[in-house]
């Protein structure tokens, strides 16, 4: 998808939400013409529930307005917030019970506010979800639930009592039989996912959960690529390959880039050879 093409698209989503809901469907037909492809792309992230304007507070914001605050107690949809258990620049994680029948701790990650009318920020964000939870390893994070509440948009996971990667290697030499016994784990990992044709792109220390037990789970699909025909070969839903929209362009550059494969610098094609 070209850069014009991506933009085309964001202009007539906007437009559309812009829209009384009885005049939508006629504008969008007038706006997309003849073109399905377009009308597809455009449908499919107005799938995504994305903010009309009609929900713009909620008491989780900070009164700067963007900031997400919750505090200890706090309950968002069936969740009760228990503390914050940090963050980035794609949202904050906090650790939560679940106050339904399972009764279960949970990692909760929100979606910041700003990014919430932002389409790109928002298609990645569930694709995180839609990616992490078609793949059933034990190596990998598991999603329960991708949901929003008011202004709220967030992903329930398993909560995983560890730390990073990162913070598991400092102020330690690792014995050989602890990095091997991690690196197994990672890529026993991968290769669930570049079967099912998913490619993760950002593997790196900060992504990587170890577990008190030593178990590892790999973390964030936020910017995982589809590949398509592997999917659709190995996928036991024949329709899963379509149900997730790639939103990179040729000579698009993604990822973190003291980890990226040569390709993935150059913004070439990444296949399960360059992460």
């Amino acid at each position: 998808m070209s850069p014009e093409r991506w933009l085309s698209i964001q202009q007539i989503v906007k437009s559309v939400l812009a829209r009384p809901v009885a005049e939508r469907d006629d504008f969008l037909a007038a706006a997309c013409g003849a073109d399905e492809a377009l009308r597809r792309d455009v449908e499919s992230l107005l799938s995504l529930g994305l903010p009309t304007g009609a929900d713009t507070h909620d008491s989780a914001a900070t009164p700067g307005g963007d900031e997400i605050s919750l505090e200890t107690g706090q309950v968002v949809s069936h969740y009760r917030i228990v503390r914050r258990l940090g963050g980035g620049g794609m949202g904050e994680v906090y650790l939560a019970e679940d106050t339904g029948e399972l009764q279960r701790q949970v990692a909760l990650k929100f979606l910041p506010r700003e990014f919430a009318a932002d389409l790109m920020r928002m298609q990645r964000f569930r694709q995180e979800a839609r990616t992490a939870s078609a793949l059933n390893h034990p190596n990998i994070l598991t999603v329960f639930e991708f949901g929003r509440v008011g202004a709220l948009t967030f992903i329930a996971t398993e909560y995983v009592a560890g730390e990073t990667l990162r913070e598991h290697m400092q102020g330690r030499a690792l014995e050989l039989r602890a990095v091997l016994a991690i690196a197994v784990q990672i890529a026993s990992a991968l290769d669930a996912a570049h079967r099912a044709g998913i490619v993760h792109r950002d593997i790196k220390p900060e992504n990587l959960m170890v577990r008190t037990d030593g178990y590892v789970k790999v973390l964030d699909f936020g910017l995982a690529k589809l590949d398509v025909d592997a999917a659709l070969h190995h996928a036991t839903d024949p329709d899963a390959a379509t149900k997730m929209l790639i939103l990179t362009s040729p000579g698009m550059v993604i990822g973190t880039v003291s980890y990226m494969s040569p390709e993935q610098t150059r913004g070439a094609a990444v296949d399960a050879g360059g992460r």
